[in-house]
């Protein structure tokens, strides 16, 4: 089992920018 180490900040910013994009890619796709 692997251990979980506590979330950096820099980590969250990057999923969030991550969760961002999966989000807008329909939107993008769509698009075209």
């Amino acid at each position: 089992m692997m251990i979980i180490r506590p979330i950096e900040r820099r980590d969250l910013a990057d999923l969030l920018t991550l969760a961002g994009k999966i989000r807008y890619w329909p939107h993008l796709f769509a698009a075209e």
